[in-house]
């Protein structure tokens, strides 16, 4: 039986069944009472490790502080993330620390870590490629500043044999090859962060996305793009815990003989002030871009993405294989309009995450670090709403944001009209210039308008030269040194004193 000690979400559930017959002549048996607990332990079979040698010492047992997020359902990836604290060995420092505390034999658990299970796709360039587990290696040698990478990873097997109980010779002969997805069941363990949505200070909010850019910066060394940028794969470095949270505690857990220990980890650096984690849909930087003919206003490419060879389609390659991914609200337009996957989709991505915060964050959300945050609400424009949009074709999703941004008074007019109230000034609430300017700064890294196609992607307005994250840092982080964050000027009374 739990302890009053242990959080009331892990506390035994006893709730009274009413018992409802099936016809009314017969009613099946009822239990009186149902039973159920939350999970309070996860155990990973060491065996199942991937990407390491056995001799690697791993944790496998997890004790779960909470569910951070459940995206389960029948089909797909059927994600899910725990907040955790994973075994301490005894040969771990970190105990020399709390050894005044601790009694011989006492079991210690140490976090905040973030465990996450999903479904990998086994036809992914990700999966097929093991790109994950080779950014992990790259990164013991020389790290990938801005990027939160995991420190094991555990392949439990396929599911097709674990959940259907079949063999790669058993599908279903009816189902199409494309329409049967077959899946890993996948483990990793990362240190936990605070997320986009829980930053401190508006300053830090822009730091934030300049260190995303050092981590595309970084993964694009490697030959990598992340393909999946959104407020959920945005993370901040700095650790900053809430008041209520205890470096040592001591905690009584179900079919445990004693209190287990919960002690506070080691900092974990990733080399900048915000960055990207979760490589679950990355793939490598294709040496050519397919650019699918949609009959919509055409977008350049970046000159250093086309190859003089003939473009095939990744379709065409592998039936099986989904070469269009990320967050609908956050795809980059050439994707959506039928492109593949380059560098500059990333800082598509990146822009949209930029425009669409000021429409999604509010007043800052009080520090609970490392529990759990509120949730997002959204309250976005009507005009947005279709960016979220499953009833939609990408390609009609692409063309209304190629027609949203190439006209500054519909993006623009969102901004005054809509913006929340964090980014606007306090008298007359209108849009701040300082925000503008620095949107307008990343707005111009991307593209420039001109009169025989209404937008062009990958030159800059300035220098008429490809886009490269470095130079979008540059920019941002140049213009963050010369404004005031805390100027309280409006949109249009800087424009109209620019004009006088």
């Amino acid at each position: 039986m739990s302890s009053g000690k242990e959080p009331k979400s892990k506390k035994l559930r006893l709730e009274t069944s009413e018992s409802i017959p099936s016809s009314p002549t017969d009613p099946p048996p009822q239990p009186r009472r149902v039973v159920s607990r939350e999970v309070n332990w996860i155990t990973l079979d060491e065996g199942k490790l991937h990407g390491q040698h056995l001799s690697d010492r791993a944790p496998a047992n997890f004790y779960v502080k909470y569910l951070v997020e459940d995206r389960g359902s029948l089909a797909g990836r059927c994600t899910r993330v725990w907040c955790v604290y994973q075994e301490v060995f005894e040969s771990d420092p970190l105990l020399d620390r709390y050894q005044n505390k601790l009694s011989k034999g006492k079991r210690v658990m140490k976090g905040p870590y973030a465990l996450k299970i999903y479904n990998a796709d086994m036809f992914t360039e990700a999966y097929e490629q093991d790109i994950l587990v080779k950014a992990m290696n790259i990164h013991q040698s020389t790290p990938l500043d801005g990027v939160l990478l995991p420190t094991h990873v555990w392949h439990l097997g396929d599911i097709l044999f674990l959940v259907r109980g079949l063999t790669q010779d058993e599908r279903p002969p009816k189902i199409p090859l494309d329409k049967m997805k077959n899946r890993q069941e996948v483990f990793t363990i990362s240190a936990f962060k605070r997320t986009l949505s829980q930053f401190e200070t508006v300053e830090e909010f822009y730091h934030v996305l300049i260190g995303v850019l050092r981590g595309i910066e970084s993964l694009q060394a490697i030959n990598i793009i992340h393909r999946d940028i959104s407020f959920g794969n945005i993370i901040i470095d700095k650790e900053i815990y809430c008041g209520t949270d205890k470096e040592f505690e001591l905690i009584d857990v179900d079919g445990q003989d004693g209190p287990v220990a919960l002690v506070r980890r080691e900092t974990v650096d990733i080399g900048a002030r915000g960055g990207l984690h979760d490589l679950d849909m990355a793939a490598y930087i294709p040496k050519a871009v397919f650019v699918q003919k949609l009959g919509i206003p055409s977008l350049d490419v970046p000159p250093q993405e086309v190859a003089p060879t003939e473009l095939v389609s990744p379709v065409q390659q592998n039936p099986q294989r989904d070469w269009r991914t990320g967050t609908v609200p956050f795809m980059s337009i050439p994707v959506l309009i039928g492109g593949q996957h380059s560098v500059t989709d990333d800082l598509h991505s990146l822009f949209f995450v930029l425009y669409l915060s000021f429409f999604t964050f509010d007043e800052r959300l009080p520090n609970c670090f490392p529990n759990a945050p509120p949730p997002l609400r959204y309250r976005w424009p009507e005009a947005f709403l279709e960016w979220m949009g499953p009833d939609r074709k990408l390609s009609t999703l692409g063309s209304s944001k190629t027609n949203f941004f190439s006209n500054n008074g519909n993006w623009y007019d969102a901004l005054n009209s809509n913006a929340l109230s964090l980014w606007r000034t306090s008298n007359d609430k209108a849009f701040k210039w300082v925000y503008w300017s620095m949107l307008g700064t990343f707005y111009k890294q991307l593209w420039f308008l001109r009169n025989d196609a209404p937008i062009r992607i990958g030159v800059s307005l300035e220098e008429q030269k490809e886009v490269t994250p470095l130079s979008i840092r540059t920019a941002l982080q140049t213009k963050l040194e010369n404004l005031d964050m805390n100027s309280d000027i409006a949109l249009v009374d800087r424009v109209k004193s620019i004009k006088a």
